[in-house]
């Protein structure tokens, strides 16, 4: 996508919003620089990372009971915590605080969470996508002035 820069600044908004992307150029028998940048018949799918309750320390998408054990056994550890002990404000304790976090997202699921998020790369998305529109009329023109 580009001119060999455009593609690498597109690819590093994706991946600085979490996406996983892969790019792939057909040969036809071209250069790179004599590439016209034609567009057809393109598919984008971008994949999001998977939302994540801060509390869900079982990490099955539904912060519960099963979470508040995990966060009782991890209680107190002073250093080196990870989510999986308890620690879900990702300040390396299992503390209070933790466990307050847990008691606001009591009930909540993954898929809420999702819902309650917006997109932030959706302007990016809608500029790709009016960037292919454009560019398929561009090629239509040139195509029909070449006859």
């Amino acid at each position: 996508i580009g001119d060999g820069s455009g593609g690498a600044q597109f690819a590093s908004v994706l991946s600085q919003h979490g996406y996983d992307y892969t790019f792939a150029q057909r040969n036809e028998g071209h250069s790179w620089g004599q590439w016209r940048g034609l567009i057809d018949n393109m598919l984008i799918e971008l994949v999001g990372p998977t939302p994540v309750l801060d509390a869900d320390f079982t990490e099955d998408g539904v912060v519960n009971a099963a979470d508040h054990t995990l966060w009782r056994a991890g209680a107190g550890k002073a250093a080196g915590a990870t989510r999986l002990d308890g620690d879900a404000d990702g300040d390396r304790d299992v503390d209070g605080a933790d466990f307050l976090l847990w008691q606001r997202q009591l009930g909540a699921t993954a898929d809420a969470a999702a819902l309650a998020v917006p997109e932030p790369a959706s302007g990016t998305i809608i500029g790709c996508c009016c960037a292919v529109g454009v560019a398929k009329k561009l090629a239509k023109r040139r195509a029909m002035r070449a006859r």
